[in-house]
């Protein structure tokens, strides 16, 4: 249940808005998975059927803060947490690809990730400024 934009022909796949069906899917949605861990979880661990009624109760809650406060609209696919788990990836490389890491491991990487983005972000010009003035090209 990604939403994009705020409208779409199928009703289920925009944005939500205030009073929208959607808030009241989700919320049905996640009793469903309630009843069908009871009933065998169709499949599926009772870890990730927890995971899918916590996110969508998550996201119907949410939404419904938002929309409470003055939104005009809400877009739960900018709700994720790709950048977290992009830097948790970037930690797991520089300890050489494992997903297990020791707490020693993490505090070097994150370091290493501190230092190269001061440097990434580096702005030269400042040093160039102060060469030229206390060491003038002859």
């Amino acid at each position: 249940m990604n939403d994009n934009s705020v409208s779409h022909p199928n009703e289920l796949a925009c944005g939500i808005r205030p009073g929208d069906v959607k808030i009241h899917f989700r919320s049905k949605f996640s009793i469903w998975i309630d009843e069908s861990k009871a009933a065998g979880g169709h499949g599926f661990s009772h870890q990730t059927l927890s995971a899918i009624t916590i996110t969508s109760q998550a996201v119907s809650n949410f939404s419904e803060k938002l929309l409470s406060r003055g939104y005009e609209f809400v877009l739960p696919r900018k709700l994720h947490c790709d950048p977290i788990e992009r830097y948790f990836g970037k930690l797991r490389q520089l300890s050489g690809g494992r997903f297990l890491v020791t707490f020693y491991e993490v505090s070097r990487s994150d370091k290493i990730l501190k230092i190269r983005s001061i440097l990434e972000n580096f702005d030269t010009t400042a040093l160039k400024q102060l060469r030229d003035k206390f060491y003038p090209a002859s």
